[in-house]
């Protein structure tokens, strides 16, 4: 190739030896200036005579000339040897850069400011198949986009490269006729060292080989990636033979397998090569290609006669190996002499056939693995637990059997779509119990055993289960996953439950036996050492003659009833056991040793009602035997027998009785005998008179009625309080006549008071026994009339436990009374256990606020809380509300402010004379003077 120096020229001098040359003429000039100057002062001055002067000056003269020819020629000598070394440097280098250019593989072209070529390299000949002759003085192009076959203007390629310093493109460059290369161009300006545009150069790389690799590369990733996502069969074999067919252009194939039947190849898939029945056993050139296990082509004479048959002219296969063993042969042929097979061709063809038996062979393994799913998935739904497997830490579900949608109404997917499913269903108290035995399996153990409740979808039915479960770890000791089954115990737990519950209850009254009631008695001991309760031992008198007269389904009706209505008497922290074929036990925390009687009295008038027994009414009473704790006993099992023996003392004494144990026993026996003897002629003597303590308006302060109260001083002129006699009057019946005496005092006194012109109301107190007579309304009514007062100036009050006795007795009675005009109110309200829908039923106008709610008022917030409330339970009923026990003040404000309605107590006054009640109500009271005004 001919020197690029060649093309621009020989090389100019360099700036630095412009330089040089420059200063040393100036040099010169400055030393042949100072020369003559020097020397016309010195021969001037040496030589006088003329004569002498002008020889010197003649010499001085040629001097100078020899000495600047003698300096010029050292200096033209040393530049042109200079110049040689430089020469011969620049025709080295650009040998040098011929023979790089030479050996290339690029194709690079040397072009003049026209485009035309004025030199190329041999690879440039090579890939454009043109001889260097040829291409010398021919302009480059026709240029043409590679993609979009675009062309480009030389000119402007060639103004691309000045502008930017190179032009690149991809281009299908032409070579002859309709042939092209595909080349990647670049054109680059040359330039000479004053900056001069001479030429371009211009670099060919041949890129079609690297796209026909990457058609290559291309066509067999499209062909694995087709076969390998490929899951049916039945087309497999279809794509294989299309995609071998497209990269060798043989139009022709087909696919020979084994069949695990026979053992014998047989073609599987066919691609434009028919095969009748005769032709089903030519498979000469399959089987050659399955025992040499390699590549293997034909051509005519050599194949077989099938083929020769479809007019095939060329034949190549390659084995197909599946599990490292031959199992058939892809085998493609074609019609067309001229085409050939280049080894990117059997490359393809390889790639193909690999990927086939791969294919064959993933679907042999997805069919041999869905044959063992079928297998375990029939014995997965035979098995009545639920198996599963969860990953960790994340407690996604990755197996779940799908029992699930049996024992839990959710299938198997749910479990997989949401992992808090199986938590989100179990009984929220469990939940904190199996974490912490899943947490610790996980930290130490491999297995854990856990039971716990789960809520159906469904129903939500709670079942039983119980989980064994197992944690997989990896080499490292890591948790991975935990794997077990879980198991429906629930016909099992509540085997057990019944058992553990017949252990400690009663199987006809599902109360707790004798066995449960100490347990109970025991654990309340525990918990309250210095807490006193009481235990009341029921016995129902006669009850065995409902069992010997009714049978026993009669006799099991009635225990069934007597134990609703001890329930429905009950405050809730008392235990009610059945411990006997008759024998009832109520165990009662924290009584008052003055409220004894009165529970039993409560007790006993639980059974003051008949019982209906199939159809009859029959009639039974209670015995009952009283022991303290820790008076009468520090254990429970002393206490229920300190019971038993005072029960038995009741017994002795007759039925309907009940007794106290012990001294006391016989102490409060004899003082009870003694006062129901006392009291029997006590009214006609004139000992017990009604006192009355006025009932205030809290806002206003003025009296609008009183409470009709029992004073009783006997003959020796004691006191005796109402809580000792008005106990002995019940029990002994006397309190049915002493409340008809009552009624008929208050009565006439309202009349007296109307007539004097103090118009008051007045509250009697009802006894349960009094108020459930049958006849007690009439008596009542009759008192009214024999006194000519209005109905609406007496008020009647109840305690819960006349109300509880008989509910619905209460309710007709209460409603009788208010239908003729009767005010109705609730006494000792709040201590009792009756029921909000039972006071809602009972039309009464006053609920009346027990004293021991207020005696400790302002100061007891739990008391305060407990009289707002009820004070907003009148108002919610429409009811007025009556404080008892007000004694300061500071309780009245207190009250007051609450919304209590109306009060009593000692503060405004105690239980007076009717005199005395009728100078309060008609004077200024002095309670109204003592506090603000409201």
């Amino acid at each position: 190739m001919t020197s690029p120096s060649d093309l621009v020229g020989p090389p100019l001098p360099r700036e630095s030896s412009r330089t040089f040359n420059r200063r040393l003429a100036l040099a010169y000039i400055l030393l042949a200036a100072l020369w003559i100057l020097v020397s016309d002062a010195l021969v001037n001055a040496i030589f006088t005579a003329p004569a002498s002067r002008e020889l010197a000056q003649t010499l001085k003269g040629l001097f100078f000339i020899v000495a600047s020819g003698l300096l010029l020629y050292v200096l033209l000598r040393r530049h042109l040897v200079a110049l040689h070394s430089v020469e011969r440097q620049l025709v080295t280098r650009d040998a040098h850069i011929g023979r790089i250019i030479d050996t290339m593989a690029n194709g690079v072209a040397l072009l003049d400011l026209q485009g035309a070529l004025v030199d190329v390299n041999p690879a440039l000949c090579r890939l454009l198949h043109q001889p260097a002759d040829t291409l010398l003085g021919t302009s480059l192009g026709p240029l043409n986009h590679l993609d979009s076959r675009d062309a480009i203007s030389l000119n402007h390629a060639l103004e691309r490269s000045r502008s930017n310093g190179s032009f690149a493109a991809e281009l299908a460059y032409p070579i002859h006729h309709d042939h092209h290369v595909e080349v990647h161009l670049t054109l680059a300006p040359l330039f000479d060292d004053d900056g001069q545009l001479t030429g371009y150069v211009a670099d060919f790389l041949n890129i079609g080989d690297v796209r026909r690799a990457e058609a290559h590369l291309e066509g067999i990733g499209a062909v694995t990636e087709e076969l390998a996502s490929e899951s049916d069969i039945a087309t497999l074999g279809d794509k294989a033979l299309r995609a071998a067919s497209e990269l060798t252009d043989f139009e022709l194939g087909e696919v020979a397998l084994f069949t695990p039947e026979t053992s014998t190849l047989s073609v599987i898939w066919s691609r434009g090569l028919p095969r009748g029945d005769d032709d089903a056993c030519d498979l000469t050139f399959a089987t050659h290609l399955v025992e040499a296990g390699t590549f293997a082509s034909r051509q005519l004479p050599d194949i077989a006669t099938y083929y020769r048959n479809q007019g095939v002219r060329r034949i190549a296969g390659v084995p197909i190996v599946r599990d490292e063993k031959s199992c058939g042969a892809l085998i493609i042929a074609t019609r067309d002499e001229q085409r050939q097979l280049t080894p990117r061709h059997i490359t393809m063809l390889n790639a193909v056939a690999r990927q086939l038996g791969v294919a064959l062979h993933r679907h042999a393994l997805l069919l041999e693995a869905r044959t063992s799913e079928a297998r375990f998935r029939d014995v997965i739904d035979t098995v009545p637990d639920i198996l599963y497997r969860t990953s960790l830490p994340d407690f996604a579900t990755t197996f779940i059997s799908p029992a699930t949608e049996r024992l839990l109404g959710y299938p198997a997917r749910a479990f997989y779509e949401d992992t808090q499913l199986w938590r989100s269903r179990i009984h929220p108290d469990d939940r904190e119990g199996i974490s912490r035995t899943i947490e610790h399996a996980i930290a130490c153990d491999e297995t854990y055993v856990v039971r716990y409740r789960s809520i159906h979808r469904n129903d939500e039915r709670t079942r039983w289960f119980e989980d064994r479960g197992h944690v997989e770890r990896d080499a490292d000791h890591n948790p991975v996953a935990i794997t077990g089954v879980i198991s429906d115990i629930t016909a099992q737990k509540i085997a057990q439950d019944r058992l553990t519950f017949l252990a400690y209850n009663d199987s006809l009254t599902t109360l707790p036996n004798r066995h449960g009631l100490l347990e109970a008695i025991e654990a309340h001991i525990a918990q309250h050492p210095d807490a006193s309760a009481a235990l009341f031992y029921v016995d129902l008198d006669r009850f065995h003659l409902v069992n010997d007269i009714l049978g026993h389904d009669a006799g099991d009706a009635l225990l069934l009833d007597a134990r609703d209505r001890l329930q429905s008497l009950m405050p809730p922290d008392a235990i009610l056991a059945r411990i006997g074929a008759d024998e009832f036990v109520v165990f009662m925390p924290s009584p008052e040793n003055d409220s004894l009687e009165s529970h039993a009295h409560t007790i006993q008038s639980a059974f003051s009602r008949p019982f209906s027994i199939k159809g009859q009414d029959s009639f039974l009473s209670a015995s009952i035997g009283i022991a303290s704790f820790p008076r009468d006993a520090t254990d429970a099992t002393t206490l229920l027998k300190q019971a038993h023996r005072a029960l038995s003392h009741a017994k002795d004494t007759g039925p309907a009785n009940f007794s106290l144990y012990a001294g006391e026993l016989a102490e409060r026996q004899q003082r009870r005998l003694a006062l129901q003897s006392q009291l029997h002629g006590a009214v006609e003597r004139g000992e017990i008179r009604v006192a009355y303590q006025p009932i205030i308006d809290l806002h206003s302060g003025s009296i609008t009625g009183a409470e009709a109260l029992l004073r009783w001083t006997n003959a020796e002129g004691h006191s005796i309080s109402p809580a000792e006699f008005i106990p002995a009057a019940e029990e002994s019946g006397l309190i049915v006549p002493l409340g008809d005496w009552v009624l008929e005092r208050v009565c006439r006194q309202i009349a007296l008071w109307q007539g004097a012109g103090l118009d008051v109301s007045v509250a009697v107190n009802l006894s349960p026994l009094q108020f459930l007579r049958s006849d007690i309304v009439e008596r009542i009514l009759a008192a009214i009339a024999n006194a000519h007062i209005p109905a609406d100036r007496l008020a009647l009050e109840l305690t819960e436990s006349a109300i509880l006795a008989d509910p619905e007795h209460t309710a007709r009675v209460v409603r009788q009374l208010r239908e003729h005009g009767l005010r109705v109110a609730i006494d000792d309200f709040g201590t009792g256990y009756s029921s909000l829908e039972r006071l809602k039923q009972l039309p009464v106008q006053t609920l009346k606020i027990d004293r021991s709610f207020v005696k400790d008022l302002p100061g007891d917030e739990r008391d305060a809380s407990i009289v707002r409330s009820i004070v907003t339970l009148s108002q919610s009923f429409a009811m007025h509300a009556l404080a008892e026990g007000i004694e300061t003040r500071e309780q009245w404000r207190l009250l007051r402010t609450m919304g209590c309605h109306y009060g009593q107590g000692f503060y405004f006054s105690p239980a007076i004379t009717p005199e005395a009640l009728f100078q309060k109500a008609t004077t200024p009271p002095t309670w109204i003077q003592q506090t603000e005004p409201v």
